[in-house]
């Protein structure tokens, strides 16, 4: 049975350089009977969400990676997961600029295939001999019909160094979206030529007399091996023994906090808390936060008090992760962290936005260059940038972009083109929050992309996660920089030196003078906070709790006022 196997495809992954969708890559790789296809894109951001698609829908995915060197174009598939690490290594010596030629070819062993243009026998030089040296290299003839005679001569040429040749065609459009391909590389300014993804009965109707060359992709795709994106991961070490500094740090802090001999209750609430972390193998994690925002208050920044349920842990409040104590507010660990959670415990960390790269720089030097990083995010088309762009690439008069822009002018050509851009990438940002801290080094486990001397991965959040790779959430809050700037305004060092029993702070809240304060700025929040008239920290607390969509919607707040004001209240028990 005749077979071909495309092994160039490039997704909308490859920014601005190719229109094509992961769901249609697949979708039109069933209707044209493929069984396996090759992604090489120019970054490792498409691959695992292709290779799910593709594994769910019985096609083999090959994964690759399309790479521009000092010295020359190439295209490497991974035969192999040891291949892919090799890959991802590659990609990050490329990013830093540190690959050499010879790491290069030691990177290329048995478990890659390297496919280079049949052009390539052109020039013969120290590199030419080296290539052709290795295992696995294949030249690529990719024929328009008009160079199959200057492509038979190199293939012959191929030939008499024992080279095998492969069809390969550069794919970057669906057939029937080369307006789209050539709009988008416009909008990039890229510099890229591409092949529409072809069917099987297409590739045979036209080039069928590169037989033996159709039969090298087959021969390619068999031997690949499908292998799983899983990376090992851990958190830093802090000590020898985790387990037991981690205890160590916690009492330490808890006598600080609550003197000595400990009451009780913090001593079983300790107890209970750690044990239950040890048993998850959770103490790097913590003392990993711990470093943070250490070092964010060593360089005098402001941090949160904490935020969410982890400020329901005693070992977070002793570790100084979080400052509220949490028997005295009667918090519960268990809506952190419980033996029925499998998943990973989230501790938020707040900083000031106007230091926080400050931090991460600060955070990059502790832990090591290959050991932080940052996270990619995509900024995708919509369609107000999507006909931004088309206005700006055809150069299109004012008064025509305001009028298309407003929808006063319906441009049904602009329109329907920009309706197809919507959702495609269109530039790489970072995670506004999310950064990974590891224990070992991460140089052949994450590719990454290099951004202002900062390292940020290639795969995004949700890959990581799915991959076993846990983030820790930096935020950065404008609000924390400008709590800062009024404390040192009023030559306050500590926020919570403030007292929390200052009745006109209090007068503020009942008069509903609440505008651009965090969660009670709407008009609601002011109003209840007029009905409600707080007098403590606690009333704020059940403000905030109330003014959320539940609580309203089914007249919760008009119930709690109620019985605030000891009118028609109800109650289950004669007791209370």
């Amino acid at each position: 049975m005749r077979e071909y196997i495309p092994l160039g495809v490039h997704s909308v992954y490859s920014i601005l350089s190719s229109s094509i969708r992961l769901e249609d890559l697949v979708k039109r790789s069933i209707e044209y009977g493929y069984r396996a296809v090759g992604l090489v894109d120019e970054n490792f951001s498409s691959h695992l969400k292709f290779k799910e698609l593709a594994r769910s829908r019985g096609i083999k995915p090959i994964l690759g990676l399309d790479i521009e060197t000092s010295f020359g174009r190439f295209v490497v598939l991974s035969k192999n997961l040891k291949g892919y690490r090799n890959l991802i290594k590659l990609n990050n010596l490329n990013q830093t600029g540190d690959l050499k030629f010879e790491e290069f070819i030691e990177l290329l062993d048995e478990n890659v295939l390297l496919l280079k243009d049949v052009r390539f026998m052109d020039g013969k030089s120290s590199e030419f001999e080296n290539l052709l040296k290795l295992k696995d290299v294949y030249l690529t003839v990719s024929p328009t019909g008009e160079e199959d005679l200057e492509s038979s001569k190199r293939m012959e040429l191929a030939e008499s160094y024992g080279i095998p040749v492969v069809l390969y065609f550069d794919v970057r459009f669906m057939e029937g979206e080369r307006e789209i391909f050539d709009t988008l590389r416009k909008i990039g300014a890229r510099n890229v030529h591409g092949f529409p993804f072809q069917s099987m009965d297409e590739i045979f109707r036209r080039f069928s007399h590169f037989g033996r060359e159709i039969e090298n992709t087959v021969r390619i795709a068999n031997e690949i091996d499908e292998f799983e994106l899983e990376i090992p991961f851990e958190f830093p070490k802090f000590s020898e023994n985790d387990s037991e500094f981690l205890r160590m740090e916690v009492y330490r802090g808890l006598k600080r906090i609550y003197g000595e001999p400990l009451p009780s209750k913090v001593k079983e609430r300790a107890e209970r808390e750690l044990n239950l972390i040890m048993s998850r193998n959770l103490e790097s994690y913590f003392l990993c936060v711990k470093e943070i925002i250490d070092t964010a208050r060593s360089l005098g920044m402001m941090v949160g008090p904490g935020r969410g349920s982890a400020v329901g842990s005693i070992v977070s409040y002793a570790l100084g992760i979080t400052k509220i104590d949490p028997l005295k507010y009667d918090l519960i660990f268990e809506r952190f962290l419980n033996e029925y959670r499998t998943d990973f415990p989230d501790i938020d960390i707040d900083v000031q936005d106007d230091e926080r790269q400050m931090l991460l720089k600060k955070l990059g030097e502790r832990f090591g260059k290959w050991r932080f990083m940052q996270i990619v995010t995509f900024g995708t088309m919509g369609e107000k940038l999507a006909l931004r762009e088309i206005i700006r690439i055809r150069d299109l008069d004012r008064k025509t972009a305001d009028g298309i822009l407003s929808g006063r002018v319906k441009d049904h050509e602009i329109l329907d083109l920009a309706k197809k851009l919507e959702g495609i990438p269109h530039h790489l940002s970072i995670h506004a929050a999310g950064v990974i801290i590891s224990g070992t080094d991460l140089m052949d486990k994450i590719p990454v992309f290099l951004e202002e001397s900062s390292l940020i991965s290639q795969f995004d959040m949700g890959d990581l996660e799915k991959m076993g790779i846990v983030k820790i959430d930096v935020l950065g809050l404008r609000t924390l920089s400008f709590i800062r700037n009024m404390l040192d305004e009023v030559g306050i060092s500590d926020p919570m030196d403030i007292p929390l029993d200052d009745e006109k702070t209090y007068e503020i809240f009942s008069k509903g003078l609440t505008t651009s304060i965090f969660q009670m700025e709407a008009p609601f929040a002011r109003k209840l906070a007029i009905m409600m008239k707080p007098r403590n920290i606690d009333d704020i607390s059940i403000m905030i709790a109330l003014n959320r969509p539940g609580p309203i919607q089914s007249n919760l707040v008009s119930d709690f006022l109620k019985s605030r004001r000891k009118t028609e209240g109800e109650f289950m028990f004669e007791m209370l």
